[in-house]
């Protein structure tokens, strides 16, 4: 079974927690927990800020895409944080 997100409307807002991601679109709202995702396609339009974008990047693979579907971006966590 893929565990595959896919953002693509723009109107969808997201909300990084520690342990869930929170999707609100116009009609719903949704929690899902990072355990049941393993990648996510996100809209370029849909709005991030970078400390999002790295939360997301530490518990799921997150890449960008445009409006047609290719993908523009991968991004993943820098390996050693320590440094």
């Amino acid at each position: 079974m893929s565990r595959i997100l896919i953002l693509r409307d723009p109107a969808t807002r997201i909300e990084v927690h520690t342990e869930h991601l929170r999707i609100k679109t116009p009609l719903h709202n949704y929690a899902v927990a990072y355990r049941h995702i393993e990648t996510i396609y996100l809209n370029k339009a849909i709005p991030v800020t970078l400390s999002q974008g790295y939360t997301l990047c530490t518990h799921v693979k997150l890449y960008l895409v445009d409006h047609h579907g290719y993908i523009l971006a991968k991004l993943e966590k820098a390996g050693d944080e320590t440094v």
